[in-house]
């Protein structure tokens, strides 16, 4: 087993600290340069493209549908939660990473995947990058991550 960074994903604005943070961002490139398992899911591919390594890979990411369908339906009770930035996730990535190819794999709101059952939820794997979604794709997620740290 090799040595992995795992960044995880999250939203409301507490996580700014976390997704903006130059050191993490510096850490992710010293992995991609080294060919060492870098994993993200949801808002932590944020990161990655942050750190400028995207370009030229596949990459999964929270779809604009999911975060807009996670605000539009909790917004009149929890405001903003939903939303860490004003731009959409998905739509920063496309702007930092121009070259990356999205891959988000088919439309899905509820389908998650489980331990025992993960034929629902959606990994997108590319050389030692693992990337995910959102939540319900965790447990598939982090077995491919395992499988990356292997090779």
């Amino acid at each position: 087993v090799r040595d992995g960074v795992w960044l995880t994903g999250g939203h409301a604005k507490e996580m700014r600290p976390y997704l903006e943070s130059a050191r993490v961002q510096h850490i992710v490139r010293q992995f991609f340069q080294s060919n060492l398992a870098v994993g993200a899911i949801c808002h932590g591919t944020l990161i990655v493209a942050r750190a400028g390594v995207l370009d030229g890979r596949r990459t999964a990411c929270l779809p604009k549908y999911m975060e807009r369908a996670g605000y539009f339906s909790t917004a009149w009770k929890i405001g903003r939660h939903y939303r860490t930035y004003d731009e959409y996730l998905q739509d920063e990535i496309v702007r930092l990473a121009p070259n990356a190819l999205l891959d988000n794999g088919s439309t899905t709101l509820f389908a998650r995947g489980t331990d025992d059952d993960d034929s629902s939820a959606h990994v997108c794997v590319d050389g030692q990058y693992v990337s995910a979604r959102w939540p319900g794709d965790a447990w598939r997620a982090a077995k491919s991550f395992l499988q990356a740290m292997r090779e």
